[in-house]
């Protein structure tokens, strides 16, 4: 019986030991409630602020100290921006009025500079002068070709237009005769021949003016010609 007993009792043993090594097990103490203690920080070198702190005199990452402008611009003025910094003086570089003293060699190139550009000034003149010459004649000359070529036309077409302006005039006179009190005809036709009136006064003043410049210059030793005027009477007399 007690040989049964001691075998039982190692048996036991033997199985608890198996189970305190087997892993993911609780380590013996573990739900005791005792704590065990923490690992020390590592010692900080001489100089170096402790973990999490920032050295004195410095700025968090991203802000800048107050009175300080990043960008090297003047700080904007207004509202809650404080009075901004004067700008650093800059350093104003000297002038020299010393007056410059040429060798005779010098001297002689530079006269000769100014008198090539003297030279190039008149031949530029020169030029600018005989092409204009060329374009005022080339002008004349196609000008008078296209006034002989066009003027029987433009002469007859005139003449056409004068004698249409001429019949227009008679046939509202006419019309305004035969019909003086006409409520809805006789303003329109009124209207009509006074315009057509101012047309033939302008026309007769550019006719006195084209025979006056075909007649020349006025004599001096007799009195100037009465100026020309336009005779807007007929219109106004409607």
């Amino acid at each position: 019986m007690k040989t049964y007993l001691a075998a039982v009792l190692l048996g036991a043993a033997a199985l608890s030991a198996v189970a305190i090594a087997q892993p993911g097990q609780t380590p013996p103490g573990a739900g005791s409630g005792s704590a065990q203690p923490a690992p020390a920080p590592a010692p900080v070198p001489a100089g170096q602020p402790p973990a999490g702190q920032q050295p004195p005199g410095q700025q968090p990452p991203g802000q800048q100290p107050s009175g300080q402008n990043p960008t090297g611009t003047m700080p904007g003025t207004g509202p809650g921006l404080g009075t901004p910094m004067p700008p650093s003086p800059t350093q104003a570089k000297p002038v020299n009025v010393a007056p410059v003293n040429l060798s005779p060699k010098e001297l002689e190139a530079l006269k000769d500079i100014e008198a090539e550009y003297e030279r190039f000034l008149i031949a530029a003149n020169q030029h600018d002068t005989r092409m204009r010459q060329i374009a005022k004649r080339e002008f004349d000359s196609r000008t008078s070709d296209l006034t002989n070529r066009y003027a029987d036309r433009i002469a007859r077409t005139e003449a056409d237009k004068l004698k249409r302006h001429g019949d227009t005039i008679a046939l509202l006179e006419k019309f305004l005769k035969d019909h003086p009190k006409h409520e809805q005809f006789t303003p329109d036709k009124m209207f009509q021949l006074a315009d057509l009136y101012l047309d033939e006064a302008d026309e007769d003043v550019e006719r006195r003016l084209v025979e006056q410049e075909k007649a020349g210059p006025p004599d001096p030793n007799k009195p100037p010609p009465p100026p020309i005027v336009a005779d807007y009477s007929k219109a106004t007399g409607l």
